[in-house]
């Protein structure tokens, strides 16, 4: 077995894992000023088809435009971090 087949079965094993327990990829578009002229920032992802902005309840660091894991509850959006942590959001969808 190469390096490349086994990092390969491990993405795939992670990714499996990932899915079976609800969490979704995502592509984080950027961030956009909050309204007010406050200095926060919201994060603009893709799901599928839709849009969504989320708000974060704590300021983390702000992730890179690119494909993440994530996971949603209502309102509620989980994104885990390159790092392996996770960040927790409010998001609403863009209509």
């Amino acid at each position: 077995m190469t390096g490349g087949e086994a990092a390969s079965y491990l993405d795939n094993s992670a990714a499996q894992y990932l899915t079976k327990n609800g969490w979704v990829k995502i592509r984080v578009l950027g961030a956009i000023p909050a309204a007010g002229g406050v200095d926060e920032k919201h994060i603009l992802i893709s799901h599928q088809y839709d849009l969504y902005i989320l708000d974060p309840m704590i300021i983390p660091y702000l992730p890179d435009p690119g494909m993440y894991w994530a996971k949603s509850s209502g309102s509620s959006w989980t994104l885990l971090y390159p790092d392996g942590e996770t960040h927790d959001f409010w998001g609403k969808g863009i209509k």
